[in-house]
């Protein structure tokens, strides 16, 4: 699938948080290019496989591509999480346990960084794909509208960038920017150059991110 080692699956983001077994569509578990059947809930078996592959790569660069599947519909989050959040409704309480278990998971990569010794100079870069959905209870805040609009609040998301060693902290950039930057700015990152045989549409964002 293009990477040195894979797990997770393949197409859109509606998947099952609980069924892990082997289906006969492109919705199963792989791990590297082999269908499995797998248990527990995946936004946390997501970070798990992560955490192993920078524990078993700290003595040398990596590149990780996590891209959890939270907090995507179907809502869907264990029991016990749900448990921490009482609004005055049941699918806001899920989707708030979907999302503290995504943050969770986040955490545990961060704290893989730490115990390893890669958090100082690892670039890390988080965000999302779009804004949050109406029907998945969302709240996007001031911003108007939501998922499926090009208002704001369907195309403005979180956008957040840490390379300790080479970034200044708690800096906020004003620039406006797009997910097509962020190849470019890997490639830059480590002294990589674009292909030349086509055109991208992507730019380097470390100089603004470095003012």
């Amino acid at each position: 699938f293009g990477f040195d080692e894979f797990y997770g699956f393949l197409g859109h983001g509606a998947h099952d948080y609980f069924d892990l077994r082997i289906t006969d569509d492109f919705t199963s578990i792989y791990r590297n290019d082999k269908p499995i059947n797998d248990t527990g809930y995946l936004t946390r078996n997501l970070a798990r496989h992560s955490v192993s592959f920078i524990e078993r790569n700290r003595s040398r660069p990596f590149f990780l591509y996590l891209p959890f599947n939270a907090v995507h519909w179907p809502l869907q989050a264990p029991p016990e999480d749900i448990k921490r959040f009482n609004t005055a409704s049941k699918d806001r309480d899920i989707y708030l346990a979907m999302l503290a278990c995504m943050d969770e998971a986040i955490g545990d990569v961060l704290n893989a960084l730490k115990r390893t010794g890669a958090d100082e100079n690892t670039l890390i870069i988080f965000f999302s794909d779009n804004g949050g959905a109406k029907k998945n209870f969302a709240n996007n805040g001031v911003l108007r509208d939501y998922k499926q609009t090009v208002y704001e609040g369907g195309i403005r998301v979180p956008f957040i960038v840490s390379w300790p060693a080479k970034l200044p902290k708690a800096a906020v950039c004003d620039e406006p920017v797009i997910s097509l930057d962020v190849m470019p700015t890997i490639l830059s990152a480590v002294g990589a150059s674009l292909p030349t045989d086509r055109i991208y549409d992507g730019k380097n964002m470390l100089p603004v991110l470095r003012r």
